[in-house]
């Protein structure tokens, strides 16, 4: 039981939390730790999350398309007889359900077993919720609404850039549940606990990562991934070949990241290390 052992359960408590309170600038700054781009290839968690990501955002469009057409040509659908299959249609695109099906079938890259063992990983931690019973393809799956209403929103604001900030999230929620990329943040999350400013130097990070058994490179490699993000998830705000300053949001989201972690290990001690 150690820091890091339980970094990635505190990023899963913060995520929640900000979801719930609708914390925009929380949720960005999450984001900027990511390491993914509109180019990644997901597996695993991050494969599921993103799909039904997608597929809700996909929904919310073609109800609000069906909810315009409805009010403009209202008489005509009525004339036609089909007013009230669309009105039905409208309301179930609207409530975002995805049948278990599909999602399962949009993941080719997961084994049936991994998908279930993902899935059920993801409704643990409440990220989504499912009607399942014992029949499992009869069954929805669908993002709270409490929880994800306000991200959605403001994702389908961003038009193109959807998929970016989709895939940001979704990596992080992968690593709060799997704490996969433990050792890849961790050189950032060493330099942002020194510099609760987000100021450092180059320097200072190509040593965080020589500290934790990382080559170089990952570091250059995170500068150019980041670079491909759009600008308010950035985590470099300003580089200038000797001076790093990270995103402001990220720096405020690390403080409650750190605060919660410690949090935890305050609370596991107490406790004999069990929660």
């Amino acid at each position: 039981m150690d820091f890091w052992s339980e970094h990635p359960r505190a990023l899963a408590d913060i995520i929640i939390d900000a979801l719930k309170k609708n914390d925009l600038p929380t949720l960005r700054g999450i984001q900027c730790f990511s390491e993914a781009t509109r180019w990644t290839v997901f597996g695993g968690v991050e494969s599921i999350i993103n799909t039904i990501f997608h597929e809700t955002i996909n929904c919310k469009r073609d109800a609000k398309e069906l909810r315009k057409r409805l009010k403009e040509d209202e008489d005509h659908y009525k004339y036609l007889g089909t007013y009230d299959a669309m009105v039905r249609r409208m309301k179930i695109k609207e409530e975002s359900k995805i049948p278990f099906r599909k999602i399962k079938s949009l993941c080719k890259d997961l084994s049936a077993r991994k998908f279930l063992e993902n899935l059920a990983l993801l409704e643990k931690y409440g990220y989504i919720a499912t009607d399942r019973s014992s029949d499992w393809d009869n069954s929805y799956v669908w993002l709270p609404k409490e929880l994800w209403n306000g991200f959605i929103e403001d994702v389908l604001r961003r038009g193109k850039e959807e998929s970016i900030y989709c895939s940001a999230i979704g990596y992080m929620i992968a690593h709060s549940i799997t704490g996969k990329a433990v050792r890849t943040l961790k050189p950032i999350v060493i330099v942002l606990n020194r510099h609760p400013d987000g100021e450092t130097t180059e320097r200072e990070i190509e040593e965080a990562y020589h500290s934790v058994g990382l080559p170089i490179r990952r570091w250059y490699d995170f500068k150019e991934r980041d670079a491909t993000k759009t600008e308010d998830i950035r985590a470099i705000v300003y580089y200038d070949g000797h001076r790093v300053i990270f995103n402001r949001e990220m720096v405020q989201a690390n403080r409650l990241w750190r605060e919660r972690t410690n949090q935890r290990l305050r609370y596991l001690s107490g406790r004999g290390g069990r929660i």
